[in-house]
Protein backbone atom coordinates (compact mmCIF):
# COMPACT_ATOMS: atom_id res chain seq x y z
CA UNK A 1 0.00 0.00 0.00
CA UNK A 2 2.58 2.41 1.01
CA UNK A 3 4.75 1.89 -2.38
CA UNK A 4 1.26 2.42 -4.25
CA UNK A 5 1.14 5.99 -2.47
CA UNK A 6 4.61 6.97 -3.37
CA UNK A 7 4.35 5.92 -7.21
CA UNK A 8 1.10 7.42 -7.35
CA UNK A 9 2.82 10.18 -5.86
CA UNK A 10 5.74 9.83 -8.51
CA UNK A 11 3.17 10.20 -11.46
CA UNK A 12 1.57 13.24 -10.27
CA UNK A 13 4.46 15.33 -9.31
CA UNK A 14 5.82 14.02 -13.05
CA UNK A 15 2.59 15.30 -14.61
CA UNK A 16 2.28 18.37 -12.85
CA UNK A 17 6.29 18.95 -13.86
CA UNK A 18 5.66 17.84 -17.58
CA UNK A 19 2.79 20.44 -18.09
CA UNK A 20 4.00 23.16 -16.26
CA UNK A 21 7.87 22.89 -17.66
CA UNK A 22 6.73 23.96 -20.87
CA UNK A 23 5.38 27.64 -19.99
CA UNK A 24 8.32 28.10 -17.33
CA UNK A 25 9.95 31.35 -18.64
CA UNK A 26 7.50 31.89 -20.98
CA UNK A 27 5.23 33.95 -19.52
CA UNK A 28 3.18 36.64 -21.82
CA UNK A 29 4.17 40.52 -20.66
CA UNK A 30 1.57 42.88 -22.66
CA UNK A 31 3.42 45.13 -24.64
CA UNK A 32 3.03 48.89 -23.64
CA UNK A 33 0.42 50.44 -25.01
CA UNK A 34 1.12 53.94 -27.12
CA UNK A 35 -0.17 57.18 -26.26
CA UNK A 36 -3.27 56.63 -28.99
CA UNK A 37 -4.21 53.38 -27.36
CA UNK A 38 -3.81 54.83 -24.00
CA UNK A 39 -6.24 58.10 -25.10
CA UNK A 40 -8.63 55.86 -26.27
CA UNK A 41 -9.47 54.49 -22.84
CA UNK A 42 -13.28 55.77 -21.56
CA UNK A 43 -12.91 58.49 -19.16
CA UNK A 44 -13.97 57.54 -15.83
CA UNK A 45 -14.74 60.79 -14.28
CA UNK A 46 -17.54 61.48 -11.29
CA UNK A 47 -20.11 63.47 -12.17
CA UNK A 48 -21.11 66.31 -9.55
CA UNK A 49 -23.89 68.41 -9.75
CA UNK A 50 -23.63 72.28 -9.91
CA UNK A 51 -23.77 73.20 -6.49
CA UNK A 52 -22.58 69.65 -4.79
CA UNK A 53 -19.32 69.62 -2.80
CA UNK A 54 -16.74 68.67 -4.57
CA UNK A 55 -15.22 65.70 -3.77
CA UNK A 56 -11.46 66.34 -3.89
CA UNK A 57 -9.03 63.36 -3.41
CA UNK A 58 -7.19 63.18 -0.15
CA UNK A 59 -4.32 65.52 0.40
CA UNK A 60 -0.61 64.86 1.92
CA UNK A 61 2.54 67.02 2.47
CA UNK A 62 5.79 65.19 1.31
CA UNK A 63 8.70 66.92 2.52
CA UNK A 64 6.10 69.79 4.38
CA UNK A 65 5.79 71.63 1.26
CA UNK A 66 4.19 70.58 -1.53
CA UNK A 67 0.61 68.94 -1.30
CA UNK A 68 -0.40 66.06 -3.21
CA UNK A 69 -3.37 64.48 -4.14
CA UNK A 70 -3.35 60.88 -5.92
CA UNK A 71 -1.82 57.29 -5.15
CA UNK A 72 0.06 56.00 -7.80
CA UNK A 73 1.20 59.19 -9.52
CA UNK A 74 1.29 62.44 -7.13
CA UNK A 75 0.11 65.73 -8.25
CA UNK A 76 1.52 68.95 -6.27
CA UNK A 77 -0.89 72.31 -6.90
CA UNK A 78 1.91 74.60 -4.87
CA UNK A 79 0.18 77.07 -2.37
CA UNK A 80 -0.20 80.58 -3.85
CA UNK A 81 0.70 84.16 -2.09
CA UNK A 82 -3.02 84.18 -0.84
CA UNK A 83 -2.23 81.39 1.10
CA UNK A 84 -4.71 78.29 -0.98
CA UNK A 85 -3.02 75.74 -2.78
CA UNK A 86 -5.66 74.96 -5.74
CA UNK A 87 -5.33 75.97 -8.75
CA UNK A 88 -6.72 79.49 -9.97
CA UNK A 89 -9.75 79.32 -12.57
CA UNK A 90 -9.52 81.15 -15.93
CA UNK A 91 -5.33 81.56 -15.11
CA UNK A 92 -3.08 79.84 -17.05
CA UNK A 93 0.12 79.29 -14.89
CA UNK A 94 -1.31 77.08 -12.57
CA UNK A 95 2.25 75.16 -12.08
CA UNK A 96 1.66 71.50 -10.99
CA UNK A 97 4.56 69.40 -9.62
CA UNK A 98 4.16 65.51 -9.91
CA UNK A 99 6.56 62.26 -9.07
CA UNK A 100 5.06 58.60 -8.51
CA UNK A 101 4.41 56.53 -5.61
CA UNK A 102 5.81 53.19 -7.29
CA UNK A 103 9.20 52.13 -9.10
CA UNK A 104 10.59 54.38 -11.57
CA UNK A 105 9.51 52.39 -14.33
CA UNK A 106 6.02 53.73 -14.24
CA UNK A 107 6.81 55.94 -17.22
CA UNK A 108 4.39 56.23 -19.60
CA UNK A 109 1.19 58.62 -18.47
CA UNK A 110 -1.82 60.28 -20.11
CA UNK A 111 -2.86 63.05 -18.63
CA UNK A 112 -6.97 64.11 -19.68
CA UNK A 113 -8.91 65.95 -17.70
CA UNK A 114 -12.32 68.10 -17.61
CA UNK A 115 -14.64 70.09 -15.41
CA UNK A 116 -17.21 67.96 -13.26
CA UNK A 117 -19.78 70.58 -11.82
CA UNK A 118 -20.72 72.77 -14.90
CA UNK A 119 -19.15 73.93 -18.46
CA UNK A 120 -15.62 74.77 -18.02
CA UNK A 121 -12.37 72.89 -19.65
CA UNK A 122 -9.06 71.86 -18.06
CA UNK A 123 -5.98 72.41 -20.67
CA UNK A 124 -2.39 71.51 -20.01
CA UNK A 125 1.17 73.03 -20.94
CA UNK A 126 4.42 71.82 -20.92
CA UNK A 127 6.93 69.57 -22.65
CA UNK A 128 5.14 66.57 -23.32
CA UNK A 129 2.16 67.29 -25.91
CA UNK A 130 1.15 64.40 -27.90
CA UNK A 131 0.73 64.23 -31.22
CA UNK A 132 -2.85 64.13 -32.59
CA UNK A 133 -3.80 66.20 -28.92
CA UNK A 134 -5.99 68.46 -31.12
CA UNK A 135 -6.06 72.11 -30.80
CA UNK A 136 -6.37 73.51 -27.23
CA UNK A 137 -6.31 77.25 -26.60
CA UNK A 138 -3.89 79.93 -26.63
CA UNK A 139 -2.93 82.18 -23.51
CA UNK A 140 -1.47 85.38 -23.51
CA UNK A 141 1.76 85.77 -20.78
CA UNK A 142 2.82 88.46 -18.94
CA UNK A 143 5.16 89.13 -21.27
CA UNK A 144 3.14 88.96 -24.06
CA UNK A 145 4.17 85.78 -25.54
CA UNK A 146 1.90 82.96 -27.06
CA UNK A 147 1.85 80.02 -24.88
CA UNK A 148 -0.32 76.82 -26.02
CA UNK A 149 -2.62 74.79 -23.76
CA UNK A 150 -4.17 71.29 -25.06
CA UNK A 151 -6.49 69.15 -24.05
CA UNK A 152 -4.46 66.08 -23.05
CA UNK A 153 -0.58 65.77 -21.35
CA UNK A 154 2.01 62.97 -21.45
CA UNK A 155 3.87 63.07 -18.24
CA UNK A 156 7.12 65.28 -19.35
CA UNK A 157 9.90 62.58 -17.85
CA UNK A 158 12.25 64.37 -19.62
CA UNK A 159 11.36 67.58 -17.89
CA UNK A 160 12.08 69.02 -14.04
CA UNK A 161 8.72 66.93 -13.37
CA UNK A 162 6.33 70.07 -13.56
CA UNK A 163 3.33 71.74 -16.00
CA UNK A 164 1.27 74.06 -15.95
CA UNK A 165 -2.62 73.18 -16.09
CA UNK A 166 -5.40 75.91 -17.37
CA UNK A 167 -9.22 75.56 -15.84
CA UNK A 168 -11.22 78.04 -17.81
CA UNK A 169 -13.57 78.29 -14.85
CA UNK A 170 -13.41 78.23 -11.22
CA UNK A 171 -15.04 75.01 -10.15
CA UNK A 172 -14.32 70.91 -9.27
CA UNK A 173 -12.04 69.33 -11.60
CA UNK A 174 -10.47 65.88 -12.34
CA UNK A 175 -7.42 64.83 -13.72
CA UNK A 176 -7.09 61.09 -15.41
CA UNK A 177 -3.55 59.49 -15.28
CA UNK A 178 -3.74 56.76 -17.65
CA UNK A 179 -0.50 54.09 -18.19
CA UNK A 180 -0.26 50.34 -18.79
CA UNK A 181 -0.21 49.86 -15.09
CA UNK A 182 -2.77 52.26 -13.95
CA UNK A 183 -5.58 54.41 -14.42
CA UNK A 184 -5.94 57.10 -11.68
CA UNK A 185 -8.62 59.77 -11.10
CA UNK A 186 -7.99 63.28 -9.10
CA UNK A 187 -10.15 65.12 -8.20
CA UNK A 188 -9.66 69.30 -7.30
CA UNK A 189 -10.84 72.63 -6.83
CA UNK A 190 -10.17 75.50 -9.15
CA UNK A 191 -10.93 78.55 -7.29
Amino acid sequence: MRLMRVVISTLVVGLIMACTSGSAGQVATPSPQTYEQLAARPLKLPVVAAGQACPASAITLLGGTAPRVGTSVRFGFGIRADGSMWPSGSYAFNKTVWDFSGPPWLRDVLLRGSRLDGDGKLFFGGNGITSGAGAGITVIDSKGGVVPFYPRLRLPVDSNAAFYLYPTAAGCFAIQADSDAFSEVVVFRAV
